[in-house]
C-alpha cells in the first residue's frame, strides 16, 4: 500500500469520527433548540363552531420523560372547508424551548373541546395523536379524529348503581381507561369514586359504584390517557354530560293471611299479601301448589296490599304453599325476602281423617322382605272400612291397636318380591263417618323391597393359569341396598373338575383375600362369592373359568446335538409345555466363548430358539437351562433340575475369492485381479487378520493342466502380474484364499484373458541400418568439405577466450607449410 492510498484512509476515518462528534455534538444540544410539532384535526374540515375542533386546545407532554412539563396550546387552527386533509383543523407547537428533549423521544398531544372554552357551547370532545421526535425542525404527527366524551347510562339495582358507556374509538390507541365521577345532584360537588377497567375501543364498558345507600346519585366520566411508561395517567379537563338516578330500597313482604305454618284454614278464605313499598301490579306474580285454585287479585290505592280471592274452596286438609314475585313502583327492584317467610305455607281444616304416617315410610329402600305394613290416621277408624291394597299386589291379614283404633299393622304370609317398587293405598272411614283425606303422610305412597346383594368377582380373570400351593388374591366388589358392606356374610368356595372345597367364611370380609391354591390340576376352576345381607337374602358372583397347574415342565427336545455342527446353527428347546418368556429366556446359558442372541417363540410358548452366531468353528459348547426356567402359571412352575446337553462346531472353510478378473498388458504379461473373501462358507464374518495368502493357478484351457504361479509362498496382495507369456495364446486363472492354520478355500471362478498374436519386425530393422548408415555417410561428407581457421598469436589468448578450433587443412597443403617454415 502507499502512502497516498493510506493518507486518504486516514482522512476517510477522522471524517468519520468528525461526524459522529457533530452527531452527538447536535443530539445533545436539543435542549432549547426550537422545535415544531404539529398535526391535524379530523374528521369536520366545516369552519366555524359547529365544528368541535375549531374552538379546541392542545395539551403537549412527553410519556418517556414525565418530568418534562405539559405545554398547552389554547386554540388550534381552525378549518377552512377546503378538502381534506388539508382543510382540517390543526395544532402547531413548538416545543423545543420548553423540554430537554432529544430524537426518539414520544410525544403525545391531547386536544379538548371544552364547553365554556373558547366559544364552545356544546358537549366535550377530546381525541389524541402521538410519535416519536426526530432531528428534523418540524415533526408531523399523525392526523386525529376528535370525538365526544362518551354518553353515559346508568342501571341500578338494591345497594348498586352501574354506569355503562361505550369506549371511544380512540384511532391513535392512547386511551387507557375512564376516571368516573360521583355527586349527590347534577350541580353539585363531583367527586372521584374510581376507574373503569382497561380500554375497549368502541365496545361496551361500565363501572359497578357498590355498596350504596338509597339516595340520589348523579355521574359523570373523564377519559384518561397514557401519561408515561409506569401508570401515570393524563386527565381529560372535559366530562361526559350527567346522568342521575335515584337510588331506593328492595320491596319485601309485611305480613300475610294466612300466616306461616297456619292450621284450620277456612276453604274460602283469601289471601292477603302487605308490601313494604308501593308495588308494580303488572310485574307482580304469585303461585300456590298444589294447583287447582284460580286466584283473582285486588289492590289497594296504595298498590301495597294484595288481596287474592278465589271462588273454589281451598281442599280440606291439604297443605299449601304460596309464593309471590313482583318488582316495585320506583326502583322497579325485584321482591326480596325479610321478616316474613316468602315461600309460606299453611293447612285448610280436616274434619275428615287422614293417613298421618306409614311404615315403611314413603320412599324406603332395603324394605325387608317380610316387613309388615303399618298405616296411623289421625281419627279413631272404623276396622270395617279399612283396607290396604299394594301394586304387585299382595294378601294381606289385619290387626289394631284396639280399642282406639288409631293404628292398623297389615302382614303378608308371602314375601314381598325382591328389589320391587310397591305402591300401597290406605281407604277407609271414621265412626261419623267420614272418609279419609288427602293430607298428612302421602297416601297413597312407594316403598322399594330389599335387593339381594350384588356381587361381582374381579380375580381371578377367565383363561389365567395359577400354580398349585401358589399365594393368589381372590378380589370382589359388593354393592347392598340397606345391609352395611362390613355387615355382609361372606362364603368363599372353589369348583373344578379335580374338586371343590370353602375357601373361607365370615362376616365383614374385604377385598382382596389371600388364597393358597390347592395343589391340583383343572383346567375349568371357578371361584364362587356369597354375600349373605342383614333381610336374609344372599347374592353370589364367580370368576371366569382359569387353570389352576401343579405339574412341573420339562425339555422334551434340545438341539443342536452331535458333532460337525454349523456354527451358525441356532438352538432350539421344545418343553412341555407353556413357559414364561422372560424367565425362561434368562435361565439357558452357554459356554465356550459364544452368545445366545434374540429369542423367539412359537408353539403356544413351547418352543424356544436362540441365534448362536458368535460360535466358532471345531469348538465344543455346552448348553444348560437352569430350573429358574418356568411354565406360564403364576408365580410358575420351574424344571425339578437343570437341563444340560453339549454339541461340537465343524471346522469352516473361508469363502472362495470373488470378482477375480484378467486383463492382458504390455510385453506379453496378464494382470489377475480379485476381491478378498469376508465370510466362511457358512456366512460368518471372516476377519481379514485370518488370510495369509492366495494360491493363483493357470491353465492354457478350462480343462487343461493346471500350474500354480505361487507352489511355495501364498501371494499377500490381491492383484498378480504373469509374465513371459507367449503371445496369441487365452490363458486361465484360478485363485484360492489360504488361511494362517492352512485352511483353504474352494477354487474361485476361472478368469480368462487373451494375448495377442506376436508381430515379424525384420524388415523394421534392416530399415533402420539403412538409415544409419545413409546418416554416417552424410556426415563424413560434411566433415571433409570443412577449412581450417588460421591459428591466432599465442601471446593474444587469455584465460576468459578459449582458442579457436583449428580449421582442417588438405594433406598436402599441410605438408606445404610444414616444409617452408624451417
Amino acid at each position: 500500500m502507499d502512502m497516498r492510498t493510506k493518507l486518504v484512509i486516514v482522512l476517510l476515518v477522522l471524517g468519520l469520527v468528525a461526524v459522529g462528534f457533530s452527531a452527538f455534538g447536535l443530539e445533545v444540544a436539543r435542549a432549547g433548540v426550537p422545535h415544531t410539532v404539529d398535526g391535524a384535526v379530523g374528521p369536520s374540515t366545516a369552519p366555524g363552531l359547529g365544528n368541535p375542533s375549531n374552538p379546541a386546545s392542545a395539551a403537549f407532554y412527553l410519556t418517556n420523560k414525565p418530568a418534562e412539563p405539559i405545554q398547552t396550546q389554547q386554540d388550534l387552527g381552525d378549518a377552512d372547508g377546503t378538502p381534506a386533509p388539508g382543510g382540517y383543523a390543526y395544532y402547531g407547537k413548538d416545543i423545543g424551548g420548553g423540554w430537554s428533549w432529544g430524537a426518539g423521544d414520544n410525544v403525545v398531544v391531547v386536544v379538548e373541546a371544552i364547553r365554556g372554552q373558547n366559544g364552545w357551547t356544546g358537549a366535550n370532545y377530546t381525541t389524541s395523536s402521538d410519535g416519536a421526535l426526530t432531528t428534523l425542525n418540524v415533526d408531523s404527527l399523525p392526523t386525529a379524529s376528535i370525538e365526544q366524551i362518551p354518553t353515559i347510562a346508568l342501571q341500578k339495582w338494591p345497594g348498586a348503581v352501574n354506569v355503562m358507556w361505550t369506549g371511544l374509538t380512540d384511532g391513535n390507541g392512547n386511551v387507557v381507561n375512564y376516571t368516573v365521577y360521583r355527586a349527590p345532584t347534577p350541580g353539585g360537588v363531583y367527586t372521584r369514586v374510581g376507574f373503569s377497567g382497561p380500554q375497549v375501543a368502541a365496545g361496551a364498558m361500565n363501572f359497578n359504584n357498590t355498596p350504596l345507600a338509597p339516595a340520589n346519585y348523579c355521574y359523570k366520566i373523564a377519559v384518561d390517557y397514557r401519561r408515561d411508561a409506569t401508570g401515570g395517567l393524563y386527565t381529560t379537563t372535559g366530562t361526559s354530560e350527567a346522568q342521575c338516578v335515584t337510588l331506593g330500597t328492595a320491596p319485601t313482604i309485611v305480613s300475610t293471611s294466612p300466616v306461616d305454618g297456619e292450621v284450620n284454614v277456612l276453604g274460602p278464605a283469601n289471601i292477603v299479601v302487605v308490601f313494604s313499598e308501593t308495588m308494580n301490579p303488572t310485574t307482580v306474580t304469585w303461585s300456590l301448589t298444589p294447583p287447582g285454585i284460580s286466584l283473582t287479585p285486588v289492590w289497594n290505592p296504595a298498590f301495597n296490599t294484595l288481596t287474592l280471592t278465589h271462588g273454589t274452596p281451598f281442599t280440606q286438609c291439604t297443605q299449601y304453599t304460596m309464593r309471590i314475585g313482583g318488582h316495585d313502583q320506583n326502583d322497579d327492584f325485584p321482591l326480596v325476602t325479610g321478616s316474613v317467610p316468602n315461600p309460606w305455607t299453611f293447612n285448610t281444616n280436616c274434619p275428615s281423617p287422614q293417613v298421618t304416617a306409614t311404615t315403611p315410610p314413603d320412599g324406603a329402600t332395603g324394605v325387608s322382605r317380610t316387613a309388615v305394613v303399618v298405616v296411623t290416621f289421625s281419627k279413631t277408624m272404623d276396622p270395617l272400612t279399612v283396607s290396604i291394597t299394594t301394586n304387585p299386589a299382595v294378601t294381606f291379614t289385619y290387626s289394631w291397636n284396639s280399642p282406639t283404633n288409631t293404628i292398623v299393622t297389615a302382614s303378608h304370609a308371602t314375601a314381598f318380591a325382591a328389589g320391587t317398587v310397591y305402591q300401597a293405598t290406605a281407604v277407609g272411614c271414621d265412626t261419623v263417618p267420614n272418609c279419609l283425606a288427602s293430607g298428612g303422610a302421602p297416601n297413597p305412597w312407594s316403598f322399594t323391597t330389599n335387593r339381594p346383594p350384588v356381587v361381582a368377582v374381579t380375580a381371578p380373570v377367565a383363561a389365567l393359569c395359577w400354580a398349585g400351593s401358589s399365594l393368589h388374591d381372590i378380589a370382589w366388589t359388593v354393592t347392598d341396598d340397606a345391609t352395611p358392606i362390613a355387615s355382609l356374610v361372606y362364603t368363599l368356595r372353589y369348583t373344578s373338575s379335580a374338586g371343590s372345597g370353602t375357601i373361607t367364611t365370615g362376616t365383614g370380609l374385604t377385598s382382596p383375600y389371600g388364597w393358597t391354591v390347592p395343589a391340583i390340576n383343572a383346567a375349568d376352576a371357578v371361584v364362587i362369592d356369597e354375600a349373605t345381607d342383614g333381610a336374609g337374602d344372599m347374592g353370589s358372583g364367580s370368576s371366569g373359568q382359569f387353570q389352576i397347574d401343579s405339574i412341573r415342565p420339562t425339555v422334551v427336545s434340545a438341539t443342536p446335538t452331535g458333532t460337525s455342527v454349523p456354527s451358525n446353527t441356532n438352538v432350539v428347546i421344545t418343553f412341555s409345555e407353556g413357559m414364561t418368556q422372560a424367565a425362561t429366556v434368562l435361565a439357558v446359558s452357554i459356554n465356550g466363548g459364544a452368545t445366545l442372541g434374540t429369542p423367539t417363540w412359537s408353539g403356544g410358548n413351547t418352543v424356544l430358539t436362540l441365534q448362536t452366531g458368535s460360535m466358532a468353528g471345531g469348538t465344543a459348547y455346552t448348553v444348560t437351562i437352569a430350573t429358574t426356567a418356568v411354565d406360564d402359571c403364576s408365580p410358575g412352575n420351574g424344571l425339578l433340575t437343570a437341563y444340560v446337553w453339549s454339541f461340537t462346531t465343524g471346522r469352516l472353510l473361508p469363502s472362495a475369492p470373488s470378482n477375480v478378473a484378467a486383463a492382458p498388458g504390455a510385453s506379453n504379461t496378464i494382470t489377475v485381479t480379485w476381491n478378498a473373501p469376508t465370510t466362511f462358507t457358512d456366512g460368518s464374518t471372516l476377519s481379514a487378520s485370518l488370510i495369509q495368502g492366495y494360491y493363483i493357478e493357470r491353465a492354457e484351457s478350462l480343462t487343461g493342466a493346471r500350474t500354480n504361479l505361487t507352489p511355495t509362498t501364498p501371494w499377500t496382495t490381491t492383484t498378480y502380474q504373469d509374465s513371459g507369456l507367449t503371445g496369441g495364446k487365452t490363458y486361465y486363472y484360478w485363485v484360492k484364499a489360504r488361511l494362517t492354520d492352512g485352511r483353504t478355500s474352494a477354487d474361485s471362478t476361472p478368469a480368462n484373458a487373451a494375448l495377442p498374436a506376436n508381430a515379424d519386425l525384420t524388415w523394421l530393422w534392416i530399415l533402420l541400418i539403412i538409415i544409419i548408415v545413409v546418416i554416417l555417410v552424410i556426415a563424413l561428407v560434411a566433415w571433409r568439405r570443412r577449412k581450417p581457421t588460421p591459428a591466432a598469436p599465442a601471446m593474444s589468448r587469455t584465460m576468459e577466450e578459449p582458442p579457436a578450433p583449428m580449421e582442417e587443412s588438405p594433406p598436402d597443403e599441410g605438408m606445404d607449410d610444414m616444409g617452408g617454415g624451417s
